[in-house]
């Protein structure tokens, strides 16, 4: 194990209330909001295909719905389906669960590396972050599922390559990858092309990429992807399908927002991070500070994940 790039003894009692706490804190209340417009899409096109018995080609109001793979609207139809009626809290319940399952992950992942304090109190001001506390954490929407997997598959890299089993990197992210792709369409992609290239030249295994590996883990992805949407295709042509996915990633980009609104979005959107993960964003101070980022990148997980961080928020940064 790397030394770790800071020590911190968190009190148990305070761990333990928060465990104790959390669930109720995060649950109460859940059925009490009405809908908003994304919440409402999720939960109409579920049952639509409970109503419908189709649960291929998702429709929204009898017309084919294109702007999001059905992976999440099946799970809603899971819930759905254990009870008569279907209500708000049963789609935002998933939300809780995504979220404390991202806990666990944060975690366990972060314990080997820096011990128990210092990985429990990061999972807790993940969860305590002004966006997750006060809007992810009990919206049923797809964001935190998506996030989740997509973090997962930052693991899954990180181990792959610094433990060096190519079966577990290739296999384990591009299925993840596919799982990905399912919630949100083609985002999973771009976070695992910039992820595996970002592992590769950080651990020094970047000819990994051009293995028989790789094309294993791609036919993976091939076959997951594959299944579901050759059964698609023989519901309904897959063009109007495939633009749409393509509009859905595009439509934020400088090819249709246009120069002036990107230079002020590269300006921003950094401060905007900023405000809606306060208050814990505020130690990115340090990072101004060369004694700081040098700390950091002494652990290699820690650069490691500094790096896919960086390089993940690129497309984010340019796309008002």
């Amino acid at each position: 194990m790397n030394k770790p790039p800071f020590s911190i003894a968190l009190p148990k009692l305070m761990v333990g209330l928060t465990a104790l706490l959390v669930v109720p804190a995060l649950t109460v209340n859940l059925n009490l909001l009405a809908f908003i417009d994304d919440e409402a899409i999720r939960a109409l096109v579920a049952q639509e295909m409970m109503i419908s018995g189709n649960f291929i080609t998702p429709t929204l109001n009898g017309e084919f719905y294109y702007n999001k793979p059905p992976l999440y609207n099946w799970m809603l139809i899971g819930i759905y389906s254990v009870f008569s009626h279907p209500q708000e809290w049963m789609s935002r319940l998933y939300t809780v669960v995504a979220l404390l399952l991202f806990c666990l992950a944060i975690y366990q992942s972060f314990r080997s590396h820096y011990g128990r304090s210092a990985a429990a109190l990061t999972a807790m001001a993940f969860l305590t972050s002004g966006r997750v506390l006060f809007w992810e954490s009990f919206l049923g929407l797809i964001d935190m599922w998506f996030s989740l997997t997509m973090f997962a598959m930052f693991l899954v890299v990180h181990r792959g390559y610094s433990r060096d089993r190519p079966w577990l990197l290739f296999a384990g992210a591009y299925a993840l990858a596919a799982a990905g792709f399912l919630f949100k369409g083609l985002p999973a992609l771009v976070f695992l092309g910039i992820t595996l290239l970002v592992g590769g030249i950080f651990f020094g295994k970047w000819r990994r990429l051009f293995s028989w590996y790789h094309a294993a883990g791609f036919a993976v992805l091939t076959v997951i992807l594959g299944v579901y949407y050759t059964m698609y295709s023989h519901i309904h042509p897959l063009d109007e399908l495939l633009f749409r996915l393509f509009d859905e990633s595009a439509k934020r980009t400088p090819v249709q927002r246009g120069v002036a609104e990107t230079l002020l979005h590269l300006f921003v959107f950094p401060l905007e991070v900023v405000y809606h993960f306060m208050p814990w964003t505020i130690f990115a101070v340090f990072l101004l500070m060369p004694s700081a980022r040098k700390v950091l990148f002494k652990n290699r997980f820690t650069a490691y994940l500094l790096l896919v961080f960086i390089a993940n928020i690129i497309p984010y940064w340019l796309s008002p």
